[in-house]
């Protein structure tokens, strides 16, 4: 398989570029007062072609470039005026409960919508007829390339998801803490208290995300590229803070390599691990997360009652792949009990 290089973005320095020089590239919020809770239009800024040709999509994007590295700015008031489980209510008081699941690159957003589309669609005429009507989970896909994040984050009134996906334009090795410290602290109360919004730590309510998937991301071939690729030890830490015991990271590729590194790096970041490196043989009772498949030579296949229990469905990348005949290599791991080391510790 051949795979565009990547070469125009890789003179950046991040030891010597000044960051504040540099514009995030995503837009993911609105100036437009009247509708600042919205996302009708959250396109309008003028440097924003409004018919991007999904056919002319980047298909690789260097994420160590300086433009990458610059926060992105969030949608006013969210996610509150995004989910509809998380608005603001000044009648409930109670703490929400839908799980979220979160997508990282998820590309055209293909994956959730229909996903989304089908658990709503299975839900019983008991479950109509009762006072929750809505689908139990919420859904957030994060993706770093901002033309194919604005066309993802489009298709959402088109699938009728509203209310229930949300796509956001950004580098989830820069922002997925914060994005995460934000959401679990929204879905700890339904009151408007901003010291619960954006506070710089979790609520200690249990954490809302169930289930991470992370699927056929860039595989980045080149040896001196293998540092873009998008599992690091960092972000499985980061993981690791923001899920409670048994939740789910579930990874696929059609590159086998490109599974194992992702496979040794969740396996090898544990306690006291340094950049997903062992530091001694017993790291089976330190790991953050619990590879289900115990040998690495070993891989789950959909028939695997283990992927059937999660009642995902193909992403546009899986089904191309499969209908050529061709494998796809998937693992699927659950949180321990183990808490995460923190630099007060």
């Amino acid at each position: 398989k051949a795979f565009p290089t990547q070469s125009s973005e890789d003179t950046d320095d991040l030891n010597v570029v000044n960051l504040d020089n540099f514009k995030q590239p995503w837009r993911n919020s609105t100036t437009d007062t009247h509708n600042s809770s919205s996302y009708s239009n959250i396109y309008s800024t003028s440097n924003q072609p409004r018919n991007p040709n999904k056919n002319r999509f980047r298909q690789h994007v260097n994420p160590l470039s300086a433009k990458f590295q610059v926060p992105a700015t969030l949608p006013t008031d969210w996610p509150h005026s995004v989910y509809d489980s998380l608005k603001y209510d000044p009648v409930t008081t109670t703490s929400d409960n839908r799980k979220l699941h979160l997508d990282i690159g998820c590309s055209k957003g293909g994956f959730l919508l229909q996903l989304a589309s089908s658990r709503n669609n299975e839900r019983t005429l008991d479950e109509l007829d009762s006072a929750n009507t809505q689908n139990d989970w919420n859904y957030l896909g994060l993706e770093i390339r901002p033309s194919v994040a604005e066309f993802a984050r489009e298709r959402i009134p088109k699938w009728n998801c509203t209310g229930q996906i949300d796509i956001l334009g950004c580098n989830a090795n820069v922002d997925l803490d914060r994005l995460l410290t934000i959401y679990r602290n929204a879905a700890s109360s339904s009151s408007s208290s901003s010291d619960a919004k954006d506070a710089g730590v979790c609520s200690s309510s249990p954490s809302p995300l169930r289930l991470v998937s992370i699927q056929f991301p860039d595989p980045h071939f080149k040896n001196k590229q293998k540092k873009r690729r998008v599992v690091t030890s960092e972000l499985v830490r980061t993981l690791a803070k923001h899920t409670d015991p048994d939740a789910i990271i579930f990874i696929q590729s059609d590159v086998q390599t490109v599974l194992d590194d992702m496979r040794e790096v969740i396996r090898n970041t544990t306690v006291s691990s340094i950049d997903g490196e062992y530091n001694d043989s017993d790291n089976d009772n330190r790991v953050y997360f619990q590879d289900q498949v115990e040998d690495l030579k070993e891989y789950i296949d959909d028939t695997d009652e283990r992927y059937l229990e999660m009642k995902l469905v193909p992403t546009e990348r899986e089904g191309s792949v499969t209908k050529q005949g061709l494998p796809v290599f998937r693992s699927l791991f659950r949180r321990t009990a183990i808490l995460l080391e923190t630099d007060n510790n």
